[in-house]
């Protein structure tokens, strides 16, 4: 491992450790359960992203194997593990931005959600069982390409989605919470997979595979400390102050008294 490999796995690290940290503290601070959501995604993009293009480079060289047994090992680390952690990250992408809008997924896209995916996923086994035995690629190639399509859809349609929905938010600074985050975070997936092309090696793809989403869940963590600052008295959201009043057996007349008093009146 050369020195300049050896300081972009560190760099890395530190990133990977920097969204960690971010995201746990987001969790933990704020009351609205998207947050949950947030952590759980970032986890899942730290743990794949080490795998894809850590793990794929050194368990081949370790073991010593042929460029044939590494391309396998490749193609089943992609399958069996890098494909389910995505779908399952993604869903709670999704989770996140319907969370930030104040709206609920309904149970129909989320049957669809996995029905659809556990479909692609059954074509992209089969046409991994003809790889084996027939080491032609196409096929496979093919529906890589076109995971790669979905996958960057569904990241930069997210950010499109909340930027512009956000204007249905009545709070204000929930509002530009949203909306920024949502342009932030659509600018760094565009700019990760424009640099994917300018820069096609792996290493570097590392770098910019935390970089990406960085700059949004700054930014994220960096408002929610000044707005919370500003709005001590601030509830959370509706699910957690319904917890609250159905546990002490709250009047509907109380509970408008509250609100108001938790909004400075």
């Amino acid at each position: 491992m050369t020195i300049n490999m050896l300081l972009i796995y560190v760099i890395s690290v530190a990133m990977g450790i920097t969204l960690f940290i971010l995201a746990y503290k987001m969790w933990k601070n704020y009351p609205e359960r998207y947050f949950t959501y947030l952590f759980y995604y970032v986890v899942l993009d730290i743990v794949g992203n080490f795998i894809a293009r850590t793990i794929s480079k050194i368990i081949p060289s370790l073991l010593d194997l042929t460029r044939w047994q590494a391309e396998k090992f490749y193609v089943f680390q992609g399958t069996f593990l890098l494909r389910p952690l995505a779908i399952i990250g993604f869903y709670f992408l999704i989770m996140l931005v319907k969370g930030m809008l104040e709206k609920k997924l309904s149970r129909p896209f989320t049957w669809f959600y996995f029905i659809f995916w556990g479909i692609h996923w059954g074509i992209c086994f089969v046409f991994l069982i003809l790889y084996i035995k027939t080491k032609q690629a196409f096929p496979l190639g093919i529906t890589a390409y076109v995971t790669d399509l979905l996958y960057i859809f569904i990241l930069l349609y997210s950010g499109v989605y909340l930027a512009y929905h956000a204007k249905d938010l009545k709070d204000v600074g929930k509002r530009q919470a949203a909306r920024w985050f949502g342009i932030l975070w659509f600018s760094g997936i565009l700019i990760f997979n424009i640099s994917g092309v300018i820069y096609p090696g792996r290493t570097m793809i590392l770098v910019l595979g935390f970089a990406n989403i960085l700059p949004a869940l700054l930014f994220l963590y960096l408002y929610l400390k000044k707005y919370y600052r500003e709005h001590p008295a601030f509830p959370g959201d509706d699910e957690a102050l319904r917890k609250v009043f159905s546990k002490y057996d709250i009047s509907q007349r109380e509970q408008e008294i509250i609100r108001l008093v938790s909004k400075g009146k």
